[in-house]
């Protein structure tokens, strides 16, 4: 049995409320071609229960819940998954730490000119070395000097973190000294020096520019030991 079904509504003809109702129905349900119903059952009453086997999946979103437990493998299987799947994303960024950490060493190394020219003292000062040598080798005196001169000033100008222009003899032994630099040494630097000045503006002998040669080469491998 189905009840009436009022609405209501203003009418603005005859300027008032009306209300329209349909008349009670009767519904019947009958059973179809089929089926049965369960012992016990009488019409009307809703079929609640059915057997497992008579349920079909319908698409993919049907299921039954599954009550069994699962097997442990498959959970050692997803942790080591989990673990795999972590390492992928932490070795990458551990590198990228490390580079950033290094390249900003580098750009801090790089923006001291100081410290890059101290660093690069010996290397620069055993280039020219190697350039007087091949000078002494052809015997062209005037460009071996101008090497061992520019060798000897340029890598205490470097190690001392001093111009080129604003270095003197004088300002290089106090340096040296406060450096703990063995006064013998210093002497040693001194005799370099004042050779080479001299050694360009005056004659001299094959023998002197081995010698010389020698003393200076001596004395760049004796400072870089003493470390200064």
């Amino acid at each position: 049995m189905g009840p009436a079904v009022h609405f209501s509504y203003f009418d603005i003809d005859e300027k008032a409320y009306k209300t329209l109702s349909t008349p009670e129905y009767t519904i019947r349900v009958k059973r179809g071609a089929g089926s049965e119903h369960a012992e016990g059952e009488t019409e009307g009453q809703v079929i609640s229960y059915m057997h497992k086997e008579d349920i079909k999946q319908l698409g993919s979103d049907i299921r039954y819940i599954n009550t069994k437990e699962p097997e442990a493998g498959n959970y050692e299987l997803k942790i080591k998954n989990y673990g795999l799947l972590w390492l992928w994303y932490t070795v990458p960024l551990l590198i990228a730490i490390v580079l950033l950490i290094v390249l900003r060493k580098q750009i801090k190394e790089a923006a001291d000119i100081n410290r890059v020219r101290y660093k690069r003292a010996n290397k620069v000062a055993q280039k020219r070395l190697k350039a007087a040598a091949a000078a002494l080798k052809a015997n062209d005196k005037n460009t071996f000097y101008a090497a061992i001169e520019t060798a000897a000033w340029s890598y205490l100008s470097d190690r001392l973190s001093i111009p080129t222009a604003d270095l003197n003899k004088e300002n290089i032994a106090s340096l040296l000294a406060q450096k703990g630099v063995s006064e013998a040494l210093i002497n040693d630097v001194m005799n370099v020096l004042s050779t080479a000045e001299f050694a360009r503006y005056a004659p001299s002998t094959d023998h002197a520019m081995d010698d010389l040669y020698t003393a200076t080469t001596n004395l760049i491998n004796n400072l870089e030991d003493q470390k200064i």
